[in-house]
């Protein structure tokens, strides 16, 4: 008589854009030796690659990133077929459209886990008045919908604990949604170098940007501040890594390739950005709103210091003048002064990567996994 298979109890994963799945690398595949795996997100060039290396199941969704009714009721509509077909136990929805158009055909269909993963809030303080209100409300409806709530830092679970009423906001170890690798050696990475001019007077001072270029992302204050530093006669240099989302941008990044060209380079989107950050003396992230600041413990990982403007993501993470370095406001003008202070006295810049290897280690990507396979189990107990 042969054993009685055990059937694993099934998880569907929803994710607005597939650049997003990124946040699950490894952690899938460990999750599929208790769960039963499938994601569902737009079609992309990474998607099939993907899927094949963690081993779960896909199922192609159509969904405009964009507030779009008649486009969004009809996702709406294609979810709940996809969640009659599933037939999950727990729905875990990512990004914002994703999440509240998965939640709203997760409740229809009363699916019993509603998993609502903050990565940060879409509103913030540069917004109009209106603008901010209607995403708010939007947050409120994320958190009523669902019948849990992780967030990805201790910062924004506070800060999310006031939208989700008297519903609990959880939040796993020290915070990330898959933290980050920290063996470089295993993954033959050097470490980013110390910048020494003294030693190299000939090497320019290297800044990285490393996310979606978007205004969102304080791309335009990151451009006005190596202008200002570069008009001042200092070498520097400045490397870019992400997609463009707005077609604004592609002319201003061909217009800073032309006019900077020995000094700016874009490289695109790049799957892992380790190699690169390795290269750099520092890395600028004046992002206007994050929920959890990955691009900086992802540079803290090959020992190179981050710049931020503060928000909810990065005051998690960064200790200004410990860790890492913040500006007090989120100004161009303040990039440009820290900058220069740091080019001036490298010894500050140098002191700080004494403390990276101990921020790096916080969110190894192994702990954070097993945590989460951990609370996701408990989860179906509750």
């Amino acid at each position: 008589m042969s054993d009685v298979e055990v059937k694993k109890p099934k998880l569907l994963l929803l994710v607005t854009v597939p650049d997003s799945l990124i946040f699950f690398r490894k952690q899938l595949k460990s999750l599929s030796e208790v769960f039963d795996v499938t994601v569902s997100c737009p079609r992309g060039s990474m998607v099939s690659t993907f899927i094949e290396s963690e081993g779960v199941n896909y199922i192609p969704l159509s969904i405009n990133r964009q507030l779009s009714p008649l486009h969004d009721l009809r996702t709406v509509y294609n979810l709940c077929k996809i969640i009659q077909s599933v037939q999950p136990d727990i729905l875990h929805v990512n990004t914002p459209k994703a999440s509240l158009l998965g939640l709203i055909a997760g409740f229809l269909m009363r699916v019993k886990v509603r998993l609502y993963v903050c990565h940060g809030f879409a509103h913030h303080s540069r917004q109009n008045s209106t603008t901010q209100y209607f995403l708010k409300n939007l947050e409120r409806i994320r958190c009523l919908l669902s019948t849990h709530v992780l967030s990805v830092s201790s910062s924004l679970q506070d800060e999310l604990s006031k939208f989700s009423g008297a519903k609990k906001v959880d939040l796993i170890n020290n915070g990330s949604i898959n933290g980050v690798e920290v063996d470089c050696v295993a993954k033959n990475i050097q470490f980013a170098p110390i910048y020494n001019p003294s030693s190299k007077p000939n090497e320019p001072f290297r800044l990285l940007f490393v996310g979606r270029v978007t205004k969102d992302k304080g791309i335009d204050e990151l451009f006005c501040s190596f202008e200002e530093l570069f008009a001042e006669g200092i070498d520097i240099s400045l490397q870019v890594v992400g997609k463009i989302e707005n077609a604004d941008y592609v002319d201003e990044i061909e217009r800073m390739s032309r006019r900077y060209s020995a000094n700016f380079e874009y490289l695109g989107f790049l799957d892992d950005p380790l190699p690169v950050m390795s290269k750099n003396h520092l890395l600028v992230f004046p992002s206007y709103r994050e929920g959890f600041g990955m691009v900086v413990i992802e540079a803290a990982s090959v020992n190179l210091p981050s710049l931020a403007f503060p928000n909810l993501g990065t005051t998690s993470v960064i200790e200004s003048g410990v860790n890492g370095f913040l500006t007090v406001e989120q100004t161009s003008s303040e990039l440009t002064d820290i900058i220069r202070s740091l080019i001036g006295s490298p010894e500050e810049l140098n002191k700080v990567k004494g403390k990276l290897a101990e921020l790096a280690s916080r969110y190894e990507r192994e702990s954070v996994i097993k945590a989460t396979k951990v609370y996701l189990e408990q989860l179906l107990r509750l």
